[in-house]
């Protein structure tokens, strides 16, 4: 394992070893990890992460289901003049008052 231990461990490496220690005879993680020249703290949270996610329920009862993203409706039209502007929400009053204001502006 010397030549595991010079790079960074990832879920691939920690499970057999998880499996190894769970399925082993009950010794304590710091012994499992000193005989296996583990780091304990790493051996320990990859242990407790394995553990719980192998806890959770396998099916929740929820499931993805596929949806079709088509452009959307302008909902709103605001006509100032003869600027036409169309929003799929209810813009900000400010920003429509703005907008007229610009218009009546740019008319004199």
């Amino acid at each position: 394992m010397t030549e595991m231990t010079r790079r960074m461990w990832g879920r691939r490496d920690w499970e057999p070893v998880v499996d190894e220690y769970l399925s082993g005879p009950k010794i304590s993680q710091r012994a499992f990890a000193d005989a296996r020249g583990l780091k304990r703290k790493m051996f320990s949270r990859w242990l407790r992460r394995i553990q719980q996610e192998r806890a959770l329920p396998r099916s929740s009862g929820v499931e993805f289901v596929e949806v079709e993203v088509v452009a959307a409706t302008p909902l709103v039209r605001v006509c100032v003049g003869d600027v036409s502007v169309e929003f799929t929400a209810v813009p900000p009053p400010a920003w429509v008052a703005e907008l007229v204001a610009y218009r009546e502006a740019r008319s004199c």
